[in-house]
């Protein structure tokens, strides 16, 4: 599975179908958002300014 994002061009032309359209909930509060970084690796201020400024925003 691949989020509606990743395959809206290819769904646009045809190119794919959705599975379970039914359960797109739309607006969706929820959406999914992974991010990755390594902590022994240096993290530059233009993602260090992203995550202070997205963690007080996030909720589980």
């Amino acid at each position: 599975m691949m989020q509606i994002w990743q395959t809206q061009r290819q769904y646009k032309l045809g190119d794919t179908d959705m599975a379970f359209p039914e359960a797109i909930v739309r607006p969706n509060n929820r959406e999914s958002i992974q991010a990755v970084y390594y902590k022994n690796s240096a993290v530059s201020s233009r993602i260090l300014a992203f995550l202070d400024f997205i963690q007080p925003r996030l909720t589980l």
